[in-house]
């Protein structure tokens, strides 16, 4: 009842220079800058997962994949090209009846096709619509950004973090700022997301390390430090006197292994949980954390190279 009156009840009004238009009563969305507004949202989307036929999908190791949704990124899998038309309708009429509506031009579909003679994926071009509206199917070499991470038709694409790292400090050192407001958007801004990218892409340790060492020799130029600076100091925490810097070679294992065993709790299925224990008890996986010898409560430090 809150909720309803909530919205029953609220006006939205424009301003262009000071000047006011007239009130108006808002007939579709969710109000801007209200904290219940994500929540809400995030409820009409959970229904709609769950009304998606669960016996369309793609078969993974046993479990069968229908959907994968993040806020306002919502993605489809089906086996055959009927089976995602389906579900492209059954979206469509779900989000008609809450007033949303796919956005065309942002959607797109990839559709494979097993080439059992060459033991490979092919690409090809599946026509899907939307409100009758002709979707844009990706061909071979076209490329997309999901949550952040760039990927190609084939896979992820390359990634190299240490010219990234590289490029963003030069801007950093260029830009009219405080040391302290250089360390700040080091620490909080620019390595984080430099962290959400490697943690999904394809990184060797080695290139971990490089990365660690380039922004050492940053912080060592910038603030005046001997080359000897233990590295312990960069990546303590503050209350134990270092400058809180993340870590990439002891983060990105402990971060990957998060994110598996999140996989682990969310799929019920025990195939699903058999390959992703697998991959848990890689010795590959298993040696990154190990060498580290960080503690899992505090993954800030870092080994002397």
């Amino acid at each position: 009842m809150y909720v309803k009156n909530l919205y029953e009840g609220s006006t939205t009004v424009f301003q262009f220079h000071g000047s006011e238009e007239t009130p108006f009563h808002p007939s579709f969305g969710v109000r801007q800058g209200d904290p219940l507004s994500p929540l809400l949202f995030n409820m009409v989307i959970k229904f709609l997962v769950r009304k998606l036929r669960s016996y369309i999908g793609v078969d993974v190791d046993g479990t069968l994949i229908t959907t994968s949704a993040f806020a306002d990124d919502l993605l489809l899998f089906a086996s055959t090209k009927f089976g995602l038309q389906s579900q492209l309708d059954k979206t469509v009429s779900f989000l008609r009846k809450c007033n949303l509506a796919i956005n065309t031009e942002k959607t797109f579909t990839l559709s494979f096709l097993v080439d059992g003679r060459n033991k490979r994926l092919k690409i090809v071009d599946s026509k899907f619509t939307v409100f009758n509206c002709p979707l844009r199917s990706m061909k071979p070499g076209d490329s997309f950004e999901y949550l952040g991470v760039y990927f190609r038709t084939d896979g992820l694409m390359f990634f190299s973090p240490v010219e990234q790292v590289k490029k963003w400090l030069v801007m950093l050192a260029k830009a009219p700022l405080k040391l302290q407001q250089r360390l700040f958007l080091l620490r909080e801004h620019l390595l984080p997301k430099l962290l959400h990218l490697s943690v999904l892409s394809r990184i060797r340790i080695g290139v971990l390390n490089k990365v660690d060492r380039v922004v050492r020799a940053f912080l060592k130029k910038h603030l005046d430090l001997p080359h000897d600076t233990i590295n312990a100091f960069f990546h303590a925490a503050f209350n134990d006197g270092g400058l809180a810097i993340p870590s990439f070679r002891a983060n990105i294992p402990e971060m990957r292994l998060k994110r598996l065993n999140n996989v682990k709790l969310a799929f019920s299925s025990s195939a699903m949980a058999g390959f992703v224990n697998d991959v848990l008890h890689n010795p590959i996986v298993k040696l990154c954390p190990s060498r580290c010898r960080v503690p899992p409560a505090r993954i800030g430090a870092c080994p002397p190279e």
